[in-house]
């Protein structure tokens, strides 16, 4: 399977971006092309999200086949990885499964610990769009606004996943149904594979409870070069503050840590 890519910029260690649960690599252009300016950067759809294939399961173990393949089918034998929330965990997972192929690792406000159920209102509010009847964008904004009590961040970042077809009925671009199916595997913790020894850097958001004190031990047992670091933001770091966001990112690629 080869996953859809948008790629910017030149160097010798691609950068590559993993985003989060019904997101794409569309959520992560902005930064994207910032870093471009200095690095080759790889903005990834994984599984079951934005142009990339639909399959019948999602499990982190699979996205980590995928980034694998991957990698070896553009001959990229070192990254640097940055994922977000679920892409986050599959960054984790797969910089424990292949340790060597990762030079740094970035993690975006998430742990490698499972978490509660928390989109169930999100995965029924999109199942409840009727996307072979309504007539445009709008519509299905009002709807969700309807189910998801006029919270206009999540609505507007979940319509980014909406497109019209060639006849011209409206569909979502992640899998809606396997998401949901395999919801479990999404809020798992990630797979028990060892650790990553490697420089690792997590960046949370004060206002977000991702990543929380007790949180830290797990983290360090399985990244034991990790550093915890805070941004003035909610659950999307990057989009919320991208420029302390970016300040911390450049600094640690830069840093002399080996």
């Amino acid at each position: 399977m080869e996953l859809w890519h948008h790629r910017a910029g030149k160097g010798e260690i691609p950068i590559v971006i993993l985003h989060g649960l019904f997101g794409s690599s569309d959520n992560w252009r902005t930064i994207a092309n910032i870093l471009a300016n200095n690095y080759s950067v790889i903005s990834l759809d994984l599984r079951n999200h934005g142009r990339s294939p639909h399959t019948e399961s999602h499990t982190y173990l699979e996205m980590a086949q995928d980034l694998e393949k991957f990698f070896n089918s553009h001959s990229f034998e070192q990254v640097f990885l940055i994922g977000h929330s679920m892409g986050g965990k599959a960054a984790m997972t797969y910089a424990t499964l292949f340790p060597e192929r990762v030079k740094k690792l970035i993690v975006v406000d998430i742990a490698p610990r499972a978490y509660n159920p928390h989109h169930n209102q999100v995965i029924d509010a999109l199942f409840s769009v009727p996307l072979e009847q309504i007539e445009n964008r709008q519509a299905a904004e009002q709807h969700l606004m309807h189910y998801l009590n006029n919270d206009a961040t999540v609505v507007q970042f979940l319509m980014k996943g909406l497109y019209r077809k060639e006849d011209g009925t409206y569909a979502w671009r992640f899998n809606l149904p396997v998401l949901a199916k395999d919801y479990a595997e999404i809020t798992a913790a990630i797979p028990e594979s060892g650790n990553y020894p490697y420089p690792t850097v997590f960046i949370k958001g004060s206002t977000s409870d991702y990543i929380q004190d007790r949180d830290e031990e797990l983290i360090r047992k399985i990244f034991p070069r990790s550093s915890i670091k805070e941004v003035r933001a909610g659950h999307w770091v990057h989009a919320e503050a991208p420029q302390p966001f970016l300040e911390i990112v450049k600094q640690f690629l830069t840093s002399s840590l080996t």
